[in-house]
């Protein structure tokens, strides 16, 4: 007998790899793998599996700290929102929202305003 599975799970290689590199401080080489990942579940239409990727890659992004690399992480979180929100994967949901509370807007570049202050509540 056969059995029959209700969905298959796919877990990109190059996600895992850009975890480990990035565990190791190997930066050049985890967003290549990450790029590799990305590229690999858009191609596949692997929603849940480019979800995690978007979130992986946004965390080690929002690491480095440099104001690009955070506006990145920002738009990778917005999409894996979106699809851990509607594929109703709820531990990612949070996990995301714990690293965006982890994101301060990087300062504006160089004579560029500073956004308003919000008042503070009396």
């Amino acid at each position: 007998k056969a059995l029959a599975f209700p969905f298959l799970v796919v877990i990109s290689a190059d996600r895992v790899l850009g975890c480990l590199a990035s565990t190791v401080g190997n930066l050049i080489e985890a967003r290549a793998h990450f790029e590799d990942a990305l590229a690999f579940c858009r191609s596949g239409g692997f929603r849940p599996e480019l979800a995690w990727t978007l979130y992986n890659y946004a965390a080690v992004l929002v690491e480095s700290n440099r104001p690009p690399d955070i506006l990145r992480a920002g738009t990778l979180l917005d999409e894996a929102f979106t699809i851990s929100d509607e594929c109703s994967m709820r531990p990612l949901v949070e996990r995301i929202g714990n690293v965006r509370q982890g994101i301060n807007p990087p300062a504006p570049p160089y004579g560029a305003p500073h956004p308003p202050k919000k008042p503070d509540p009396l």
